[in-house]
């Protein structure tokens, strides 16, 4: 799908959703306090430095908050492709700090199981901003920051389900 066609129907989906509250995460939405929902466009992220990837302006506790190099999974509690992704990570690489980001959704509220607790022992746990309306995301993405901090080696749900 073109970069153009993506936008549209990005544009689309915000105009759908509600519009002036919402906001892509491919685009500069610095005043993430306004946005009450965000786009997570995980198939742009491929070699774009996290500030470019728009990711970075939702994580709490911001640039700071993420090692670099790091291999990232970015997931929902309530997601079992998630839980089954993260089980499946391997246990011994270590080589950089494993971050797993949670996508904030009200529906996990009631869920007993996180998928977190299938993960491998990791680093950091990060959150991103909880927003009224939450995320549009389909998760898990899986990702490589290196010392550059760029975005490498990203693996997006469908592949990721596809594993099963």
């Amino acid at each position: 799908m073109s970069g153009r066609i993506k936008q549209d129907i990005t544009a689309l989906a915000l105009l759908i959703l509600g519009g002036a509250g919402a906001a892509s995460c491919s685009e500069d939405a610095s005043d993430t306090h306004a946005a009450d929902f965000a786009i997570l466009m995980d198939e742009t992220w491929q070699d774009r430095t996290l500030g470019e990837s728009g990711l970075l302006q939702w994580i709490q506790g911001g640039e700071d908050a993420l090692p670099i190099p790091a291999q990232v999974v970015v997931y929902r509690k309530g997601c079992g492709v998630c839980a089954h992704h993260l089980a499946g990570l391997d246990r011994t690489a270590g080589r950089v700090p494993l971050v797993l980001i949670r996508v904030p959704d009200e529906r996990d509220a009631d869920e007993e199981t996180d998928a977190r607790d299938f993960a491998p022992e990791h680093h950091v746990h990060l959150e991103l901003i909880a927003l009224p309306r939450g995320y549009g995301f389909t998760a898990p993405a899986t990702f490589f920051v290196d010392a550059t901090r760029t975005i490498r080696q990203v693996r997006r749900a469908v592949e990721l389900s596809e594993q099963r």
